[in-house]
């Protein structure tokens, strides 16, 4: 087994000097340089098997592992990003219910505070008038007081007088 690529290397480095020697004859197919060139393509497969074929398997198989890796790996990314992006337009979802609940509370809030401030107002007007009026009685009160002294201080006054004429 060992003579056959010893054999075929001695023929592929003979090769160029035979073809050398055949350039002299006719034009047309020449069968021997056919057969070198076959043999020395046969010498060059048979060093390829024997020596690049497993390293060049072994490299595939690694590209191949390798490649289904990335591809595990990028479908579990892709499965975990899918995941995330469904729970955040969950919580997007969520997020725009919880606003619209502010909204709604703050329009509440802020009816329920409108009619407060309007009822205090109303209290606060009710309170005016009525001190208002308490202060206009108690004017007249002590205005009809003035007036009762006044007349009386005037009576005491124009009896004394008309006592003194007589």
């Amino acid at each position: 087994m060992r003579a056959l690529p010893t054999l075929l290397l001695l023929l592929a480095l003979a090769a160029p000097a035979l073809a050398a020697s055949e350039a002299g004859e006719a034009h047309g197919p020449s069968f021997g340089m056919l057969a070198l060139h076959v043999l020395n393509f046969a010498f060059l497969l048979w060093l390829l098997n024997r020596y690049a074929r497993q390293p060049l398997l072994d490299y595939l198989a690694q590209r191949s592992q390798g490649i289904r890796e990335e591809l595990d790996s990028a479908q579990s990314r892709l499965a975990e990003a899918e995941q995330e992006l469904d729970a955040l337009r969950t919580r997007l979802a969520e997020f725009d219910g919880e606003a619209e609940r502010i909204v709604r509370t703050a329009e509440q809030v802020g009816q329920s505070e409108k009619q407060r401030a309007l009822e205090r107002a109303r209290e606060t007007a009710a309170r005016l008038r009525e001190d208002a009026q308490r202060v206009v009685q108690q004017e007249i009160a002590r205005a009809r007081s003035e007036l009762r002294a006044e007349a009386a201080n005037l009576s005491t006054r124009l009896a004394g007088e008309l006592l003194r004429e007589k």
